[in-house]
């Protein structure tokens, strides 16, 4: 089970109740149906919010809020050193880890694959 949906719902505790507010969020495109997903349970306890979701590349979601053009960003991987460089006021919360599994065709002869291997692949 992800914990994204919890950990993304826990944005509402951070807003003012009550305060009108609109929140752009830039999130890579994996994440962005996640984040509609609950974006219901979201405005349910911010009724005065206006979440605007886009889905990008995880580098557009970097440069948007690391520019300001964005409130909430959202990538699949961590971020780059020039990207940690060119923004270094940013904000980083982890909040989940995905699961990668290799599935190849029996008939392949490579039997025997290391975890730095698979990683340079």
């Amino acid at each position: 089970m992800s914990l994204r949906p919890f950990l993304i719902i826990g944005l509402a505790a951070l807003l003012p109740l009550g305060a009108a507010e609109t929140i752009t969020a830039r999130v890579s495109q994996s994440v962005a149906p996640i984040l509609e997903s609950v974006k219901p349970l979201i405005l349910k306890k911010a009724p005065d919010l206006t979440l605007n979701i886009s889905g990008c590349p995880t580098p557009a979601s970097v440069k948007a809020v690391g520019g300001g053009e964005a409130q909430l960003g959202g990538v699949t991987r961590e971020l780059k050193a020039d990207e940690k460089s060119a923004f270094p006021d940013l904000i980083i919360v982890p909040y989940a880890r995905d699961g990668l599994v290799l599935v190849v065709n029996a008939a392949n002869p490579v039997n025997n694959l290391s975890l730095q291997q698979a990683r340079d692949l």
